[in-house]
C-alpha cells in the first residue's frame, strides 16, 4: 500500500515485505498520531518483555483477534488527506 513516503526513497533499492494472507487494509502501523502512539503501547503492554522476540505474525495476529487496530484506523483517511494536501502544496511551488 501506497504511504506517501516512496517518492522519499526514489532510487534506492527497495525490499518487500511479504506477509502471508490477505491485505488487511485498517492496519496501521505507522506513527504519526496520538492514537499510533496508544496502539502501539496497547501491543507492547500486551507482550511485554516479549516484545522483543514476537515475530510479525505474533503481533499482527493479536491485533487483528483482539481489534486493536481499531485505535487508530480511522487515522488512514486522515493522514492520505493530510498527505494529499502537502502534494498540493509543492507542486504549486
Amino acid at each position: 500500500m501506497e504511504t506517501g513516503w516512496g517518492r522519499m526513497f526514489d532510487g534506492v533499492n527497495k525490499h518487500e515485505i511479504v506477509i502471508d494472507g490477505e491485505a488487511n487494509t485498517a492496519l496501521r502501523f505507522t506513527l504519526d498520531y496520538e492514537d499510533d502512539a496508544t496502539f502501539f503501547k496497547n501491543i507492547i503492554t500486551h507482550f511485554g518483555e516479549n516484545i522483543i522476540d514476537a515475530d510479525d505474525a505474533q503481533i499482527i495476529n493479536y491485533v487483528v483477534k483482539n481489534k486493536i487496530y481499531e485505535i487508530n484506523n480511522h487515522l488512514n483517511t486522515m493522514y492520505f488527506e493530510n498527505f494529499s494536501n502537502q502534494i498540493k502544496k509543492e507542486n504549486e511551488l
